[in-house]
């Protein structure tokens, strides 16, 4: 709304710039009219990090994984998401950025301002419908207790199995019990009990919470490696503009209607949008008739 206020007032955005036959000139926004542009991508900042990080997992926490339906539906969700993301990118690289060229700003900042209104309503009017799961506290204190825990028992013997390990009853309903590993044994030692650890949790941790970090550990280099890959995606957002800047980008020579240079993005989201239907609805179903996975495949067959 913020956005779509500074180009709709004309006090708070710099007046167009002045040709003349020989120059040119432009008057640059004042301090008030800078603020307020920094505002509105703090305000959209903001919005898109509390909103992105946690709609997936709000999404997942409406189906129930202890069922073989609950499964099939959230990895049937995930996909059915950035296919449906996807088709909202390609409408804003398209039908947005065609009225904010060719129309107004004004008008081309207005329409996703009132979409998310409505999408805001839809959302609230559903709220009994949810599924809202409480949380059991912050995963980084557990992980933190673990790896003091393992600090100030590190000069503790290593257990001589894994039954000599806490390992008290599971009663999380958020997180499925995790198997013992015998990667990382160092951090064992947070779950040895000792006559003076009982009284505290950051000298005692269950088996699940070091398996939990365990699983940190393990993700860490797939998490390094997509760095690469984010850094090519974020770069794609200009580097093709860039490039399509330089294109004539009329569709014929004779019609005047060009292609915005914005809109070019949108050809690898149309490659994702047919691709996914067919991976949820035929390859996939396809994958889990063969090798007898519930899944069809492996999380790692599938990143390969």
């Amino acid at each position: 709304l913020v956005h779509t206020l500074t180009a709709a007032i004309p006090s708070l955005h710099p007046p167009p710039c002045t040709a003349s036959s020989s120059s040119s000139s432009c008057q640059g926004p004042t301090h008030g009219q800078l603020a307020a542009l920094l505002a509105a991508f703090a305000f959209l900042v903001v919005g898109a990090g509390g909103i992105r990080p946690c709609n997936l997992a709000f999404g997942a926490d409406q189906f129930d994984p202890r069922t073989d339906s609950g499964r099939r539906g959230i990895a049937s969700f995930f996909n059915w998401y950035y296919f449906t993301f996807t088709v909202a990118m390609m409408l804003s690289a398209t039908l947005i950025i065609y009225l904010q060229s060719n129309v107004s700003w004004a008008i081309g900042l207005a329409v996703p301002a009132a979409l998310m209104a409505i999408s805001c309503a839809l959302f609230f009017m559903g709220t009994r419908l949810y599924v809202r799961v409480r949380p059991e506290g912050s995963p980084f204190t557990s992980f933190a207790r673990v790896i003091v825990a393992a600090v100030r028992k590190r000069r503790v013997p290593a257990p001589a199995s894994a039954d000599d390990l806490f390992d008290p009853p599971h009663q999380s309903k958020l997180v499925a019990k995790i198997a013992y590993t015998d990667q990382f044994r160092c951090l064992d030692k947070a779950a040895v009990v000792t006559p003076e650890s009982r009284s505290s949790p950051w000298r005692l941790c269950t088996v699940q919470q070091v398996e939990e970090v365990k699983c940190l550990a393990r993700i860490i280099p797939v998490w390094s490696a997509g760095i690469v890959y984010f850094i090519v995606v974020t770069q794609l957002g200009t580097f093709v503009v860039l490039q399509a800047l330089q294109m004539d980008r009329r569709l014929t020579r004779w019609w005047a209607f060009e292609v915005p240079a914005g809109s070019m993005v949108v050809f690898n989201m149309m490659a994702m949008t047919v691709w996914i239907p067919v991976y949820d609805r035929e390859l996939m179903p396809a994958l889990r008739r063969g090798p007898g996975k519930e899944g069809g495949i492996s999380q790692l067959r599938r990143f390969g």
